[in-house]
């Protein structure tokens, strides 16, 4: 692999797979094999409305999530400094 830059995007959405909402970081663009992990995010992260109750539960699991990707790109001989979090 080269060592171009490749941007990881967050975002909340339904998981791939379990039941449940998830807060998810996903390489962008073609890049094989894709960077991929999720965390559930518990209920209390909502309101009675299902909208964040605050910025910190919208960000719930970021750093765990970082973390996992990171540990992916190194095992497929991805420089850390390659990816660029947006």
């Amino acid at each position: 692999m080269n060592n171009e830059k490749i941007k990881i995007g967050f975002y909340a959405g339904e998981s791939r797979y379990k039941k449940g909402i998830v807060n998810y970081l996903i390489s962008l663009g073609q890049i094989e094999p894709e960077l991929y992990a999720e965390i559930i995010v518990p209920e209390e992260c909502f309101d009675d409305e299902g909208e964040w109750i605050d910025s910190d539960a919208e960000n719930y699991g970021y750093e765990e999530i970082k973390t996992e990707i990171i540990e992916q790109a190194i095992e497929e001989g991805i420089k850390p400094e390659q990816l660029e979090f947006c």
